[in-house]
């Protein structure tokens, strides 16, 4: 009778404690779930939304783009089709999110899908034996990779494709562990994923990969494979088929190989499809460790996790082997890539440590189980600790309009002033004006990126646009702004991060075929000087004053920054903005300093000619 009442007391414990536990993970993650409501700071959300509003309206999908302004470019439309139909349910969704709850909606939606994706992956590393602490630990040291020091929770589609990385392996466990209702969630999740973005690649390599590993050592059976094809099917259930296909590594110079791609359709959807980018692009291998201490750490325990257990290959599955190198290449390859690195290997990486762990049989011992259900809790409570505090000081639920744009209110006045026409625009306003006054204005460029000549006549017009033509009496920009028409330009005087400036903005302001309209300290609105648009001119025409103005206040608080003070560009910026406000001896003073340091800039060389000639 005593060991009955002993066992059903044991039992109760164990019960209290798997409760307890279940809530405090359940709390962890609603704190988690708090620190990633950070507002809405992605200019590319607000084409998505738009995309989103059109095919509502129109009940169709996009099949034109009913945002630019009419180009005439010979160049491939396979990137143009792709990215156009690509996303079609992520955006009526981020649509439908939008019109009944508005941003904060928006900001509640796109973190419960992160948190989703870290709660899975958390399952996942749960599923493979790994204890709760370990869990926990690599899920922060997750988190501080894509949320701190990547910055990857965007509100865009791409969010999809984090979550359905994670669900995918979650999925394909459950199917090794033959759960019936696996049977029909994995290919219905790759039919959905492939609507939503163009990441289900990926998915369909993990797929294939599994598969692989099934028949290498003879895992699989049937239903795997009937069920594993399917998904692969499934995918391709999209407006745009496999095409995304192109973008994977070496499928796509196989096909131009074979004369079914050509090499410009190619290199056009590698362009809008992959970020080419590597990491160490922009660093070292020592200032990756020091700038990016949480990546370099799983990076590194990864690879000691495979290193300590040489002596236990046989246990360490070989699909596990074959994803991680995967990802590793991804990663090495393209910074957008880290996140799939980040997650597959946070989940390998336990899985190996847990196979390590088995390997020393250790007895039991029932005080250093309370000890380690102690250092749990303690751990625990810590991280709900530190993501509830940086909710605190980052949510975007405490503002009436989360939403940070340096164009919210140019584009208040554009829209009250009913203006319309097409307009020569910054990249990143471009979604933002899609959003607020399409169909009025035609944009020139937004971060869709679906004319690459227009990007590439863009930056040429702002970066040189002076360059004179050959054969045409007119400086290069104002030919642009003459050959497509454009009524209006929307421009910052100068880049708020580095200090660089937009060496358009001068020479518009000087310009006697256009005149400024508006002016704030980062954005700049010029209208063309027409016998149509006199009256409106009379009554909204600034000083151009206002625009050196402008530069002075935006390179003046970017010189603030410790990032621009790593580089000279801001003292340009001063050097321009004091010389069309008159004051000469602070212009002098600040080009001086800026050519010390870049001496074959002729652009500013080209100033100080000028200035000793007028000085003369």
């Amino acid at each position: 009778m005593r060991t009955m009442i002993a066992a059903s007391e044991g039992a109760d414990a164990e019960n209290r404690y798997g409760f307890i536990a279940r809530f405090a993970i359940f709390l962890m993650f609603g704190a988690l779930m708090f620190s990633l409501t950070v507002p809405v700071s992605d200019p590319d959300f607000w084409w998505h939304v738009a995309s989103g509003r059109w095919m509502a309206e129109n009940r169709s999908l996009l099949d034109i783009d009913p945002f630019s302004m009419t180009f005439h470019f010979s160049e491939p439309t396979l990137s143009r089709d792709f990215i156009l139909k690509q996303y079609w349910v992520a955006q009526l969704l981020f649509y439908l999110v939008f019109t009944v709850s508005g941003l904060h909606g928006i900001i509640v939606f796109c973190a419960a899908v992160f948190t989703l994706m870290f709660y899975v992956l958390y399952r996942l590393m749960r599923m493979s034996g790994a204890p709760v602490i370990l869990s926990v630990l690599f899920v922060f040291l997750a988190t501080r990779v894509i949320v701190d020091e990547f910055g990857y929770i965007g509100t865009r589609p791409q969010m999809w494709s984090s979550l359905f990385t994670v669900v995918t392996l979650y999925l394909l466990e459950m199917l090794r562990l033959k759960r019936r209702w696996a049977f029909f969630a994995i290919p219905a999740l790759m039919l959905v994923w492939s609507n939503m973005h163009g990441g289900y690649i990926l998915g369909d390599i993990i797929i294939v990969i599994y598969m692989a590993g099934a028949l290498l050592f003879r895992t699989g059976d049937r239903i795997f494979y009937a069920v594993t094809a399917s998904a692969l099917l499934a995918s391709g259930i999209n407006p745009n088929g496999f095409t995304a296909f192109v973008s994977a590594p070496f499928l796509g110079p196989v096909l131009t190989s074979f004369n079914l791609l050509s090499q410009q359709q190619l290199k056009s959807m590698m362009d809008s499809v992959v970020e080419m980018q590597s990491i160490f692009e922009h660093a070292s291998l020592m200032g990756i460790i020091r700038s990016l201490p949480f990546f370099s750490g799983i990076f590194i325990l990864s690879i000691v996790s495979y290193a300590i257990n040489i002596g236990n290959l046989r246990k360490i599955r070989k699909d596990h082997m074959l994803l991680f190198l995967l990802v590793l290449f991804m990663g090495v390859r393209s910074i957008r890539f880290i996140i799939f690195f980040v997650a597959v290997a946070t989940y390998i990486t336990a899985a190996n440590l847990k196979i390590f762990f088995d390997s020393f049989s250790l007895p039991r011992i029932a005080a250093a189980r309370k000890v380690a259900l102690t250092a749990t809790a303690v751990v625990i409570v810590a991280l709900s600790t530190v993501y509830a505090r940086a909710g605190i000081h980052t949510t975007g639920l405490a503002y009436e309009n989360p939403y940070a744009s340096d164009y919210g209110d140019v584009v208040s006045f554009m829209e009250q002033e009913h203006l319309s026409g097409n307009i020569f625009n910054d990249y990143n306003s471009g979604g933002f004006l899609i959003w607020r006054l399409s169909p009025d204005i035609k944009v020139f460029i937004d971060g869709r990126g679906l004319y690459r000549t227009a990007f590439e006549i863009f930056r040429a017009t702002v970066d040189e646009p002076g360059t004179p033509l050959q054969g045409w009496n007119v400086p290069f920009y104002r030919k642009v702004l003459n050959d497509f028409n454009i009524d209006l330009a929307l421009i910052s005087g100068c880049d708020r991060v580095s200090g660089t400036l937009i060496r358009l903005a001068p020479f518009l302001a000087e310009d006697y075929a256009w005149a400024l309209i508006y002016a704030d300290t980062h954005t700049l609105l010029f209208m063309r000087d027409t016998p149509a648009n006199g009256s409106f001119l009379l009554q909204h025409a600034q000083p151009k004053a206002r625009v050196y103005e402008s530069i002075l206040a935006c390179a003046t608080e970017a010189a603030a920054t410790g990032h621009a003070r790593m580089m000279p560009n801001w003292e340009l910026s001063l050097a321009v903005a004091y010389q069309g406000m008159g004051n000469t001896w602070e212009a002098r003073r600040w080009l001086d300093d800026y050519l010390m340091r870049v001496p074959s800039d002729g652009f500013a060389r080209g100033i100080r000619e000028k200035m000793e000639r007028d000085k003369r």
